[in-house]
C-alpha cells in the first residue's frame, strides 16, 4: 500500500503480462505541462519472470525495433532513463516482452516546440549477428562482438531522424552478455576518452543505460568496452547548438570508494566512504567538471556499487522535499548505473539518498539553464502553467445518463432529461467553443471535440461520479469532459474541473458540465472550465472579488446568465472573450508586444490584438511578481461586442494565490467593469494611469509610480 503514484492514477494495476502493450497518460500529471512534446522517465522492471525487455514509444505509432530497459533473468530490478515523445491523447505506450512489475517516475519534460528534440526510437548499432536483429537503416548491423579494451565508432548524425547539424544525442546503450565484469564509456569521437563509465556490467548480464552525449568527429560517438561484449545502441533524441542544454566530456563528481584510481575531477568528494543506510549526501555540482556556477540542472550518471542489500537511490534538489521516486534500483552486491536529469538547488547542489549502505559514483555529462527572458520569467511567476499551451488537443465528450429514479442530492428524479447525444454535443462544441480558442490564441491552440460515448449512472451517483467516470474512461483523450443530462441542476449552469493536488502541484484531470448549461446554450461554461485546464484563474476584480470581470470567460457573463452565447453577433458574446493576461499566461501573446512597467514615468502605446502595437502592459508589485496589474485595449467588436465602449481595461492578477472562496459581495470599486477612454485617469495603489490619446484602435497612456498591491475598499 506504500507504493503509490503521484496523483492516484495507475496505482496497483497489476503485473504487465508477456507480449502486452500498456498505455498511460503523462500530459497534465505530476507537473507535466498539458502540451508537453516529450517526457524524461525513469523506468524500472521489478522481478520479471524471465529475460526480456521494455520498449516505450508514443501511442498511436507502430512499436519500434528498439528497447528502453533490458533484463537478463528473473528476480532482477533493472532501471533506465528514457526520453520519449508523447503520443495520442497525451499517452506513452509501454511494451512488455516478459511479464514483470513496473514503476515509472517522471524526471522532466520537453515543452511544446522545446529545444531538445525527440525522434522515434531507432537502433543505430547492433553488433549481434542474429536474424531479425537489425538497425534502422542496415548500417552498423551484425558487425560482431566488440573486443576487450576496444573503441567502437557509431555514426549517428544523418541517421534515424537526427540532422547533420545536431550537436548532441540522447542514446540508450546496452551491454549484452559480456565475457566478464567491466564497463562501457560513451564519448565524442575525436576527444580523449574520459575516466568515467556509462554502463557497468558483470559477466553474462544484459545492462542498459541512457546518456546525453556530444557528437564527435563526423557526427559519431565512440564506445569503449573494457571486456568483450555485444552492444546495442538506440537513439531517441537530439539537441542542436542553439539548445540551452550543453554537453560535457564526462567528469566524475563523487567517488565514495578509496584506492588508487578512484578519483574525482577535482579531488572533491573523493574517497569519502560508503554511503550509509537511509542517508542523504549533499553533492556540489555547479562550478565543477565544466558545469558553470549558474547552471540550473545537470545530466548525471549515478551508479550504485556493491550495495549491502536490495534498495534504491533517489536524486533530488537539496532545497526541495525528497520525492517518493527512485533513480537507481539495485538488487544488492551488484553494480547498477542509471542516467539522471537532476534539477539543482539554488546553491548548485543535488542530494543523493540511498536506502542501503553502498558505494556511489556520480559522473556529470551535461548541464543547462532555463534562461527565461524578463518577460518570460514574469509569465512563469504569475501563472501555474510554466509552459506555453499550444497544439490541437482532442477533447473526449461523454454524456452521463442520470436515472429518473435517483436518491442523489445533485439530481432531480422528476425532471425531464436532455436527449443530446455525445456526438451532437461534440459537434456543437466544435461549432462554438473551438472558434473561440482559435481566435483567442491566434491559431496556436485549437481543440477538437469528439464523441466518447455515454456513462450510465446509478440511482445514488452524483455529479462527482459523472466526472470520475469520465476521467477513468478518458485516457484516450487529451482532456475528457462529461455532461450530465439533467437540465435543472440545483447549482445552475456551473462546470467543474477536477484538479489533482499533491505537494503543492495541481493539474487538471477532467471537466464536468451540468445539463442546464446545455439546455440554456451556455457554451461559455465549457470554455470557462477549459480555461481552468489551461490554468486560467477566476478573473478577480481589483478588490480581489472572484468572477469580478464581466468581460471575461473566467468571470461572470454580463447581463446574460441564461442567454445564448453561440455566435459573435449574440448580445452576450462577452461570455466567450477573455483578458489579454490569460492569453499571455498561455503563451499566446509574443514577448515583443508585452511591456513591463516597474517605476517612474513612462509613456506607452497599447492597442488591440490586430493593431500591430503593444498588446499588454504589466505592472508587477516587485521582483517576486506575485501580484500585478494588467492593462490592455479592448475594442467593441467580435467577441467583445458587448463592451459598453472601446477603451482601456485595468485588471488585478495574482499568481501566487489559489482560488478564494466565493465572496458574498460583488465588486464595488471604481475599476470594476470600467473601460477607460481618452481623458480618463485612475490611481491604483501607487500607480497612476492617464489615457491621453487615441489613434484608430490604439491608446496612448502615461503611467507613473510603482504598483504596491491590490486595491481594497
Amino acid at each position: 500500500s506504500t507504493y503509490l503514484t503521484y496523483d492516484g492514477r495507475y496505482n496497483h494495476v497489476g503485473r504487465r503480462g508477456d507480449d502486452t502493450v500498456t498505455a498511460f497518460k503523462v500530459r497534465g500529471r505530476a507537473r507535466i505541462a498539458v502540451d508537453a512534446d516529450a517526457v524524461m522517465l525513469n523506468v524500472t522492471a521489478i522481478f520479471p519472470d524471465g529475460p526480456g525487455f521494455l520498449t516505450l514509444y508514443p501511442c498511436g505509432q507502430q512499436r519500434p525495433i528498439a528497447s528502453s530497459v533490458n533484463y537478463s533473468g528473473s528476480g532482477m530490478v533493472v532501471a533506465n532513463a528514457v526520453l520519449v515523445r508523447v503520443g495520442n491523447g497525451g499517452n506513452v505506450c509501454l511494451y512488455t516482452s516478459s511479464a514483470t512489475d513496473i514503476a515509472i517516475d517522471i524526471a522532466g519534460y520537453v515543452p511544446h516546440q522545446g529545444q531538445l528534440n525527440t525522434v522515434f526510437p531507432a537502433r543505430v548499432l547492433e553488433t549481434r549477428q542474429v536474424e531479425g536483429f537489425t538497425t534502422v537503416d542496415g548500417q552498423a548491423q551484425g558487425i560482431g562482438r566488440v573486443a576487450a579494451d576496444s573503441d567502437t565508432s557509431v555514426l549517428v548524425a544523418g541517421r534515424a531522424g537526427v540532422p547533420d547539424d545536431a550537436e548532441s544525442v540522447f542514446v540508450n546503450v546496452t551491454a549484452v552478455f559480456p565475457d566478464g565484469p567491466g564497463f562501457l564509456t560513451v564519448y565524442p569521437c575525436g576527444s580523449q576518452r574520459p575516466q568515467t563509465s556509462n554502463v557497468n556490467y558483470e559477466a553474462g548480464q544484459v545492462v542498459p543505460n541512457s546518456a546525453l552525449v556530444r557528437l564527435g568527429d563526423a557526427g559519431a560517438v565512440c564506445i569503449y568496452s573494457l571486456t568483450a561484449t555485444d552492444i546495442v545502441v538506440d537513439v531517441s533524441g537530439f539537441a542542436r547548438p542553439v539548445a540551452t542544454t550543453e554537453t560535457l566530456l564526462p567528469a566524475r563528481l563523487l567517488e565514495t570508494r578509496r584506492g588508487v584510481g578512484n578519483t574525482t575531477i577535482d579531488g572533491l568528494f573523493e574517497g569519502v566512504g560508503r554511503a550509509g543506510r537511509d542517508t542523504v549526501l549533499e553533492l556540489d555540482v555547479a562550478g565543477r567538471g565544466g558545469v558553470p556556477a549558474d547552471a540550473q540542472y545537470a545530466l548525471l550518471n549515478v551508479t550504485a556499487v556493491s550495495a549491502e542489500r536490495p534498495g534504491f537511490i533517489t536524486v533530488y534538489p537539496c532545497d526541495a522535499p525528497k520525492p517518493f521516486a527512485s533513480n537507481v534500483n539495485y538488487a544488492g552486491r551488484d553494480v547498477r548505473p542509471n542516467a539522471v536529469l537532476a534539477k539543482l538547488s539554488a546553491t548548485g547542489t543535488t542530494c543523493v539518498f540511498t536506502t542501503a549502505a553502498t558505494d556511489v559514483l556520480v559522473d556529470v555529462t551535461g548541464y543547462g539553464r532555463f534562461d527565461p527572458s524578463a518577460v518570460e520569467a514574469l509569465r512563469r511567476a504569475l501563472t501555474e502553467n510554466t509552459a506555453t499551451t499550444r497544439g490541437t488537443p482532442t477533447v473526449g465528450v461523454f454524456v452521463c445518463l442520470v436515472p429518473t429514479v435517483t436518491t442523489s442530492p445533485d439530481y432531480d428524479g422528476t425532471a425531464s432529461r436532455n436527449t443530446n447525444t455525445a456526438a451532437e454535443l461534440a459537434a456543437t462544441a466544435n461549432q462554438f467553443v473551438t472558434p473561440y480558442f482559435d481566435a483567442m490564441s491566434n491559431g496556436r491552440f485549437v481543440p477538437t471535440f469528439v464523441s466518447a460515448g455515454t456513462i450510465t449512472l446509478s440511482a445514488t451517483d452524483g455529479r462527482d461520479d459523472c466526472l470520475d467516470n469520465g476521467e477513468d474512461l478518458g485516457d484516450a483523450y487529451d482532456l475528457p469532459v462529461a455532461f450530465d443530462n439533467v437540465p435543472d441542476h440545483v447549482n445552475g449552469q456551473i462546470g467543474l474541473t477536477s484538479i489533482y493536488t499533491q505537494g503543492g502541484a495541481a493539474r487538471p484531470g477532467g471537466i464536468w458540465v451540468s445539463g442546464l448549461a446545455v439546455a440554456n446554450d451556455e457554451w461559455a461554461t465549457l470554455s470557462h472550465e477549459i480555461g481552468h485546464a489551461l490554468f486560467w484563474r477566476h478573473s478577480r476584480s481589483n478588490n480581489g472579488f472572484p468572477y469580478g470581470d464581466h468581460y471575461d470567460v473566467m468571470g461572470w457573463t454580463r447581463d446574460c446568465q441564461f442567454a445564448p452565447v453561440s455566435t459573435p453577433t449574440s448580445q452576450c458574446t462577452s461570455g466567450q472573450t477573455t483578458q489579454a493576461f490569460n492569453r499571455f499566461a498561455s503563451g499566446w501573446i509574443d514577448e515583443a508586444v508585452v511591456a513591463v512597467h516597474s517605476a517612474g514615468i513612462q509613456v506607452y502605446t497599447i492597442g488591440a490584438a490586430d493593431s500591430g502595437a503593444m498588446e499588454l502592459l504589466i505592472a508587477p508589485t516587485d521582483v517576486s511578481a506575485s501580484q500585478a496589474l494588467a492593462v490592455e485595449t479592448r475594442i467593441k467588436s467580435g467577441y467583445d461586442i458587448a463592451l459598453d465602449r472601446d477603451g482601456v481595461i485595468v485588471r488585478f492578477v495574482d499568481g501566487m494565490e489559489r482560488q478564494m472562496a466565493f465572496a458574498a459581495t460583488s465588486c464595488s470599486v471604481s475599476l470594476c467593469d470600467r473601460v477607460l477612454d481618452v481623458g480618463d485617469s485612475v490611481v491604483v495603489n501607487g500607480l497612476t494611469i492617464d489615457v491621453t490619446e487615441r489613434t484608430a484602435t490604439t491608446f496612448t497612456l502615461q503611467v507613473s509610480g510603482t504598483y504596491t498591491g491590490r486595491v481594497v475598499n
